[in-house]
Order: C-alpha cells, then structure tokens, then sequence
C-alpha cells in the first residue's frame, strides 16, 4: 500500500511537471523540436545554416524585411506543438504598418511547416512579398538548385543577376543546397534566383513569392512545408589498425605519434569524437581508449617503424556508392605520383581499386589547400606549422556490399589516415571555389609605388653608410662569435642586407649606379648575389664557360655597391647549368633534377668536385677591372657559401640512383669496426653520421681550396634547416648562415608555377616561429647570419616581419640579415615592379617593412637578451633520425634570452662560452642527476628555469599566452595575434583589428583591419627628445587583379598587374611628445617624400594622429612627424 501511494504521488508530480513545461512552453514561444532549425521571435529562421526571413518590396523595390518587425505582446507563444509569433512591418509610403502572423509546425524531426498571413487595414502597395532564402557564395556556387526535378546551377562566376525566374504561383517542390545536406521546400509559390553580386553581395537570394491577386496588398498568404535530408555518411573503425597516435613525445624514435617529429610537429589538436569534415562524419579514435594509437600510418619497407599496408574489415556488408578518406601525406612525391593505393572487397569476391596520388588526392598535411579530389577538412595549428590540416578524398565505388578495404603505402611517403566513412549518397566533400579577385573598391584602392628614396626624405638612412667597402680591410669573425673588421678591431659590425636575384645582377652601368645608391639610401649595407650564376654561364657550353659581357656587368655591379659602401655576399653553385658532357662525366640522371643531384655528388663524386672547382676559381681569380682586385683578394667580398643549400641529409634520397652510390660508399665505411662503435651498431643512425661525416670533409676541401685562391673572405656552408646534427658540421665554418621563411609557397601542381598554396597564417600566432625556429641553431662563438628571410606575399599579416625580425634578430645578438629578395629581374631592380613572388621591391609592405627593420637593427636600437641559454647538442643521439630538430620547448626561450647550440657537453658549453644555463635532451641527463645549470628539454624547462632566476619571473606565461623579453622591451602575445616592441627610439607594435596596445610613449588603436605600426625617431634621439619621427601604418597591399581560387586566399591562380592596391585600415596613434614644442605632420608618399600636411589633435597628454591607408585623398602608408 506505502509503495502504491508513492507512485501515485510520482505520477501526480510528473504530471504537474509536464503541465508547468507546457505553460512554460506556450509562454515563452519555446520553438519546435527539429534538428538544425532555431527561430527569433520576429519569425526569421534558421535551417541547416540558410537564412530564412519575410521581406515586403514596394513598387520602387523599397525593401522591408522581417529583421525589422516588431513582435506583439505575448508573442512568440507556442500552443500544442505549434510555434507562432505576431508583428509589423513599416512600410515606406504607407502611414499603417504591414500585419503579419506566422506559425511552425514540427512534422518530424527533420522537417516542419511554415505559414504565413500578412493584412494591411488600406492595401499596401506591392511589388512582391516573399519568404527570402539567403545562399552564402562560399558554401553553394557551383552546386545545383533543384526545381520540380530539373537542376539550375548556382554560377561560380557572375553571368548576370537572375539566375532562374518562375513568376506564377503554381504547386512547386524546391531543393536548395544546405550546409549538410538538401533543404527540399513544397507549396504553391512563384520563384526567383537572383546574384547579389550585381549589388557587391557575396550570395545567392531565393524568393519564394506569396501569391498576390493585386498590387496593392491587403490579404496575402503562404504555406509551405521545408524538409532537411542530410548527407548520410557511415564512419568505419581504423581502432584495431590504428598504430600511431597524435601527439608524438620523441622524435625520430621511429614510434610514438604521427610522423614521429616530436612535440612541436604533431597532430595534438586532434579532438577524438565524432567528426564532421567537409560533409562527411568521421570517427576520431581516442588514443588514450585505444592504448595510445589513434591514427594508420603507412610508409616505405623497413623504415619509420609503420608498416606498408593494412587491411580494414567493413561490417554489415553496406552497399554504398563512394569511400571517403579523412587523410594526408608527409614527404611527398613529384605531383602525381602514388603516395599509396586502396582496394575495395565486395561480398560476392570482386574488387575495385583506386590510386591515391600525391597533390590530386592527398596533399602534404602542413598548410593544406584545396586538391582535385582532397577538400581540406580540418585544419588546425603546432609549434612549427601555422595550418596543418587533414583533407577529404571521394572514391567511387561499385553499388554492392563491402567486406573490407585494403590500403597500401608507395614510395617513401608517410600516408596518414585518420578517418574512413561510407555513403550511398553522392556527396561531394568540396565547399565551391568561389574565386577572391583583388580589385579596386571600398576595401582596395591604388597606390603609386615607387622603390626610389627621396634625399633627405624621412625613408632617407644613408647617415648609416660607410663607403666604400672594404676601406676597414677584409670582415674577420672574433672569438666571442660577432663580425669586426680587420682594420677597425673592437668596433662591432652589424649587417642587413638584400638578395638580388638572376637578372637583377645584370644591369647597365648607369643602373647599376642608381641602384647600389638606392639600396645604400634604404638602410642596407650589403648584398648577396643569389642566382646569378645561372645567367652567368653560356648557354649550351659547360658550366665555367662564362658569357663575358655577363661577366662585365657582374663586374659592374660589384663595383657600384663597394662604392656606395655595401659589401657582397656569394654562393658558388646555385642554378647554373652544365654541358651535356659534364653530366655524363658526373652520371647524373638527365630526367630528373640535375642541380640538386650535383648538391648530392660534390661530397662523393671527384667528377663533381672538379666541376665545381673550375667555376669557383674562374670567377674569384679573375681581375674586375673596376677595382682593379681579384674578387678573391678584396676585402669587399665578405662571405662565400661553396654549395648553396646543400645540406646532404635533405638532398640524399630525393633520387635513387643518388641514394645507391651513398649506400655503397656508406656500405664501405660501416665495414670499418670504429664506425660502428660510434653508434652502437645501429646501422640508420650509421647512415646519418656518415652523411655529415662526408659533408664536414666535402666542405673542408671546399674551403682550403677557396683559400689557395687568396680568398680571404669568411666561408660557410649548410646554410638551410635546423637539425641538432648540423652543429657537428657548421661548427668548423668562420660563420653560421641559415634560411628561414614564412608561408613559403606550397606546389599543389607543379613546382614554381602557378596555382601556388600558401596558409595565410600569423607568424605571431604561431609565437614567432619566424624567426624563432632559426635561433637553437646559432653556435656559441661562431658568428650568425641569415642570409635568407622573408615573410612572403600573400601573406595577408606579412607586415608582422618588419616588426618580428629587427626585434628577434636584435635581442638574439646575430650578426647579418637577408631579405630574400630585392628583385629577381632587372626591370624590378631598376624601378620596382608586380609580380615576384619573394621580391620586395614588387611589394610596398614588404619594401618599407624591411626599410625600417635595416635601421633599427644596425643602429642597435632593441637590446641583446641578458641571459644566455645553450643546448648541448649530444652524439649519437644527435644522429638518431635523418634531421632531428631541437626541441620547441627550447626555441621557445629565445622570445625571452638569448638561445643557441654546442657540440660539447654540457659542463663544457658552460664553462667554454659563459652560459647562464644548458639544457639537453631528457634522454640525456636524469632528473636525479640534472643539477647546477643544467636542465633537461621537458615541459617544466621555463618554469624550473625561472625557479633559478636564470628567466624573469611571468616572462614565458605557463599557457603559453605571454612571451617577454628579459630586456623588458619585447612582449608577444600569440594567442591574441599582438606584439609590442618598446625601446627609447623605436616602439613598433603588431596588432589585430580592434585591439588596444600601450607603449611608454606610444598608444595605437586599431579600428577594422589587421595592421602593424612603427614609430622611430629619425635623429637617433630617444623619443622623448628627438624633434623628427617616422610613423608607418601597414596593412596589405596586393595587385590589382591578382586572383585567388577560393575566399580563404590559399590558393594562388593570377599575380596580377599594375597598380598595386592597398587595403582599407584605420589607426588612432598616440605620440606622448614633448607638450611645450609645436608638432606637425606630414602624409609622405613611398619615397618619403611629402605629399600634404595632416591634423594632429591634442587629447589629455598625447599627440593623436588618426592614420587611414585608404582616404578621398589617396593611399598613404607612412607619415613624417616634426617640430618645424
């Protein structure tokens, strides 16, 4: 009886309940249970992502839409399970508003019926009344909309406003494309399809027109019933395949996550669960379920520790008419080439098969773009990379069950598959490729570009010069590991300098002149001639046969800059080409890529080192008859690398035939009983110590070679990547070189031609990695240069170079930059141009960027880090995997002290190069036995660092949001995409659209576009004193038409032509100034010339300058300020 009477109570209170839940219902307008839909209570709707709402037209397409109304007292209300509201719409012309009454009625759980009653008391004049479907461009051109059976394409291209136009109201069933599926929409309406691209809108609208009897509108309704029908898709269960998971804790260690690079080039963002890419569920494994495995990874025969193929079981035999991979690929092959291969198995013992092949149906997983059959659908970030992503592939199938899939690896690839999934529907995985085409307009506007410097101008640095060259004697490298020259002992020497490029070293004398004057006026005080030696050579003649009116205005060159004072930097093999008779005496494989062969041979080949020898000794020991020197005597050649990027463990594999004569003469080597000690007898790590064996031996008969030709410039080499075992090699260089980029061009069809891929990612964002993967490889006592960087074109926050690299090259104490390059082409170097890729004389944020960036870096203007951390590079482990990296945790200390790398142990490095703290790999040194100032490279490093007071303490933020310098003078803020330099002549700040940053005597303010700000006292007084300031606002600028596949600017098609267009951005500055002087402000053009005077306002205890890069007036980037 007790129990009775509780579930009576029970039932009465779950009743009440129930009865309070539907009054609650009904007084708040809880809307309907259907998946994928939300109301507002004016009525406007969401379903499946499109935009439904009521708009009225009057005769003169006066436009009122439901957004505007305004619902009745007491609506929205919901009565049973249907969902109403009440409102009005004001109408131009028409003193009473327009009524209306709109109910939603849940069919099932995917689909409802909408009705619509509108009155208006006079008969409002009509043009048309309709339920408007909005169609974003980026999510539907190119797909079909569908009416009562026949399809109509939705134009990627703009071909006209209308699109489909079908005025009677008659019964008609619509499919529009959803973002997951189709929305199917049935009743009795007339239709119109338009482009609202006709009105600068980035959309398609669809008007379902209520019937109208007449134009003057007193009763009109609508009922229509709208069905979502989702995209079906099956995920299938890689778990018992799996064998590596996301995060990788070591690498090289051929186990452990992804690719095996470690920490800092993972997949940790990964989220297990359930996945939708591109359309397409996906079941993500969760490794920490699964012991650790969450990913297929397959490679090549023997090496990575993955194996070749694997075969997925498919349960329930399901018929379905296309697979779906969520995958990538890692060390890629030539375009079109097979990464790997699958084969499908049907119940009744057939397959089918389909290759995957590189850059059509799986891409390299760093900064994805969009493939022929590989939609990018995840993308996410690491320490290394700002965008790796994961693509979508579609491969058809035949319609009957499936049992199972088999995948094979090919080639030396990595094939990561993270997902499979099946459909019976045609779906296709790609978003349409709605083209980006820069063009003139309310966000674009042109520029008037010029690379000339104004004398005296606010861009004029030529006080920073010192001409000519050479008058100090030849550049000598001093034991604590900075540059001086031989006849000015004591006095540092700092360097920044361009790249000039083919035939941008070709010029006549007169250009030539202009040129090195220019270069001299911007800042620079040296050159490196990249490439030249390809126009060099004459053509069809072997590779020392030089083309001698080249070799004059070689000559020329040389001269003019050791005029003006810059000093020159070479390579001696580049991209010069050789006679067929020397390809064959190398037994180089003509088919494929005879220069990086020769980078491969020179080590192992006499042929190959005797090629070389003939061209290095014909140019440095012939006599310029302009300066009346060799080039190998004069102390204005100040830097030599032998073979540019020639590091072997990057070049060995690329070509079989290459491969094999290292196998054999490594084979030779590993017989000796003293090679295999050094490794422990593991015969990979063998092989990677043999191959910098070779190159420390290739490059030291180089180099005394270069010295019996009287060379006494500095000498070089392995001058690309950061692997821990390229300290072994570079430590017996005068001088350390290097290159870094960011958002280097990716290849997606072809190398070097277009369409180009680029991340458009922030190199602030991802902490600096450029320049910050550059600086573990500095070697102590060892002069460092980067002799290329750039920070490249489209890059939309490319801008953020100007301000990253003068502050990390400054507070990291190196000793030369690069920009890579000025030109490529003599027409650029001779007045600037469009279309370089890398050049920044074809680029204004780029140009000026780097003008500033010279000036504070020679002038010294941002200080070297307190405090010196060093890694102790350790043999064999340095040679465990072909290139390991040095852990990000250990870059991540050069945002705040200064880092570099030794060969010695960790108790030599402290004591050999005055160290505040070593740190080391963790395999290498205990927690137990770590003590004094050495630590071990693991996630407690920073903060056990800071523990010893050898970092300030909050300089690396625990979440890895905030980075300061010890200085004080650098703040980065990845996460938020700000930075802030602050010293006593120069603050520059990097910011994201509507952010604040406050300097000492700076404040910016940043309105709708991303930007980056500088201002520099020009007279080299501190700010607070100094009577002339430049101030310069960039944001982007790209040429006029330079086209792009898709919105996301990641796909390259057209560089465009003249104009260059700058982007709309809006700034307010803050210039704390010195109250009691007059202060005045000029708008100057790209040569630093002034253009017209511009309003300063006095707010409380600043000056306030409100910066636009786009006005009535013109395009401005840089202002002048004074007190004239």
């Amino acid at each position: 009886m007790r129990f009775t009477r509780s579930v009576s109570r029970l039932f009465r209170h779950l009743h009440l309940l129930a009865l309070v839940a539907a009054t609650l219902a009904a007084a708040t307008g809880q809307p309907p249970d259907v998946s994928n839909l939300s109301l507002r209570a004016t009525g406007a709707f969401r379903f499946d992502d499109l935009d439904f709402v009521l708009v009225h037209f009057t005769p003169e397409w006066s436009q009122t839409a439901q957004g505007r109304a305004r619902a009745e007292s007491g609506y929205p209300r919901r009565e049973g399970t249907t969902w109403e509201t009440r409102g009005t719409l004001s109408i131009r012309g028409s003193a009473a508003p327009l009524s209306f009454r709109q109910r939603v009625t849940p069919l099932d759980s995917q689909s409802f019926r909408a009705d619509y009653l509108a009155t208006h008391p006079e008969g409002a004049p009509t043009q048309e009344l309709a339920l408007q479907v909005t169609l974003p461009l980026e999510l539907v051109a190119g797909k079909t909309v569908v009416l009562d059976g026949t399809p109509h394409v939705l134009p990627p291209e703009f071909g006209g406003r209308t699109v489909l136009l079908e005025p009677a109201a008659r019964a008609r069933t619509l499919s529009l494309p959803s973002a997951t599926g189709t929305i199917e929409i049935s009743g009795v309406f007339g239709l119109l399809v338009q482009d609202q691209r006709e009105w600068k809108q980035e959309a398609y609208t669809v008007r379902i027109r209520f019937p109208l009897p007449e134009k003057r509108l007193r009763q009109a309704g609508l009922e229509v019933s709208l069905r979502h029908a989702p995209w079906r898709s099956t995920p299938v269960s890689l778990q018992a395949q799996a064998n590596r998971g996301f995060h990788d804790e070591v690498p090289g260690d051929s186990q452990g996550g992804w690719t095996d690079q470690g920490p800092a080039n993972d997949l940790a963002g990964m989220t297990p669960g359930k996945l939708n890419a591109a359309g397409v569920t996906f079941d993500i494994i969760d490794p920490a379920a699964n012991d650790g495995r969450a990913a297929l990874v397959l490679g090549r025969p023997g090496r990575d520790g993955v194996p070749q193929a694997a075969t997925i079981p498919v349960s329930g035999r399901p018929v379905w008419r296309n697979l779906y991979l969520l995958h990538a690929g890692a060390w890629l092959p030539a375009d079109g080439q097979p990464v790997g291969a699958l084969r499908i198995r049907y119940a009744d013992g057939s397959e089918s098969a389909h290759e995957v092949r590189a850059n059509r149906d799986a891409g390299n997983w760093w900064s994805p773009v969009t493939l022929a059959n590989g939609a990018v659908g995840w993308t996410g970030e690491n320490a290394s990379c700002p965008v790796v992503g994961l693509y979508v592939s579609r491969f058809p199938l035949e319609e009957k069950p499936v049992t199972g899939v088999a995948l094979e690896g090919a080639g030396t690839s990595l094939w990561m598959i993270a997902g499979m999934s099946g459909s019976p529907d045609d779906l296709v995985p790609f978003r349409p490729a709605v083209p980006l085409v820069i063009t003139p307009g309310e966000e674009w506007a042109a520029w008037e570009h010029s690379v000339e410097i104004e004398p005296g101008g606010v861009f004029d640095f030529s006080f920073l010069a010192d001409a000519p060259a050479g008058k100090h004697g030849p550049l000598v490298a001093t034991p604590p590991g900075h540059f001086e020259f031989a006849g000015r002992p004591g006095e540092r020497v700092r360097l920044w300098g361009v790249n000039l490029c083919f035939s941008a070293n070709y010029l006549e004398p007169d250009e030539a002149e202009r040129l090195a004057a220019r270069l001299a006026a911007s800042g620079y005080n040296t050159v490196r001639f990249h490439h030249y030696d390809r126009d060099l050579v004459a053509k069809g003649k072997r590779s020392h046969d030089f083309e001698p009116a080249q070799l004059e205005r070689l000559d020329v060159l040389f001269a003019a800059m050791k005029r003006h004072g810059l000093y020159v930097n070479i390579d001696l093999f580049t991209l010069r080409g050789f006679g067929a008779d020397e390809v064959a005496a190398m037994g180089i494989d003509p088919a494929d890529d005879i220069r990086n062969q020769f980078k491969a041979l020179v080590p192992i080949s006499e042929e190959a080192f005797t090629i070389w020898k003939r061209f290095a000794e014909r140019l440095l020991s012939h006599r310029n008859p302009h300066t009346g020197l060799t080039w190998a005597e004069d102390p204005a050649l100040i830097g030599i690398c032998p073979v540019n990027e020639d590091t072997l463990a990057a070049w060995v594999d690329r070509v079989p035939t290459i491969r094999q004569r290292y196998e054999e003469a490594f084979s030779a080597w590993w017989k000796n009983a003293s090679s295999r000690e050094k490794t422990g007898g593991d015969r990979e790590t063998g092989f990677n110590l043999f191959l910098h064996e070779r190159q420390i031996a290739s490059d030291a008969r180089m180099h005394a070679f270069l010295r019996s030709l009287g060379v006494t410039a500095l000498l070089t080499g392995a001058n690309f990547h950061n692997t821990q075992a390229l300290a072994f090699v570079r430590e017996h260089y005068d001088y350390v070189d290097n290159h870094q980029y960011w958002d280097h061009p990716q290849f997606p069809e072809k190398r070097w031609a277009l369409p180009f891929g680029f991340s458009q990612g922030s190199a602030v964002r991802a902490a600096a990695q450029t320049p910050r993967g550059l600086m573990p490889a500095r070697l102590w006592g060892k002069p460092y240069v980067v002799s290329e960087f750039n920070y490249v074109r489209p890059n939309r926050y490319r801008a953020e170079g100007g301000v990253l690299m003068p502050a990390y090259a400054s507070l990291q104490d190196w000793d030369g930059i690069y920009n890579f390059e000025y030109a490529s082409s003599r027409a650029s170097a001779v007045a600037g141009g469009v279309t370089g890729t890398f050049a920044i004389a074809d680029d204004p944020v780029g140009l000026l960027a780097d003008r500033v960036g010279a000036l504070l870096f020679r002038r010294g203007d941002i200080a070297p880090a307190k405090h010196a951390i060093g890694y102790a590079v350790q043999a064999p482990g340095a040679f465990g995997a072909r290139e390991r990296d040095f852990p990000a945790i250990f870059s991540r200390l050069g945002l705040v002290a200064r880092i570099g790398s030794g060969t010695g142990t960790p108790d030599d490095e402290l004591a050999n190069h005055g160290l505040d703290a070593v740190v080391t790999a963790p395999d290498t040194v205990s927690p137990e036995t770590a003590g004094g100032r050495i630590y071990r490279a693991d996630e407690a490093l920073a903060r056990r660092l800071e523990t010893a007071g050898v970092l300030p303490p909050g300089s690396i933020d625990g979440t890895g949001t905030r980075f300061v310098s010890d200085t004080g003078q650098i703040e980065l803020r990845p996460k938020e995409g700000a930075m802030k330099v602050v010293t006593e002549r120069s603050e520059l700040v990097a910011l994201p659209a509507g952010q604040e940053i406050e300097g000492a005597r700076v404040t910016v303010k940043n309105g709708k576009t991303f930007g980056t700000v500088s201002v520099v006292s020009i007279d080299g007084k501190p700010l607070a004193e100094s009577g002339r300031l430049l101030v310069m606002h960039l944001t982007d600028a790209l040429p006029t038409g330079m086209r792009f596949a898709h919105q996301d600017r990641r796909l390259l098609e057209a560089r465009g032509r003249a104009p260059h267009l700058v982007e709309a951005g809006d700034v307010e500055i803050g210039l704390r100034l010195d109250a009691s002087r007059a202060w005045r402000g000029w708008v100057v053009d790209a040569t630093g010339k002034r253009q017209r005077e511009t309003t300063l306002v006095r707010q409380g205890d600043a000056w306030v300058l409100s910066a636009r890069t786009v006005t009535d007036k013109g395009t401005h980037f840089a202002y002048e300020i004074t007190t004239e």
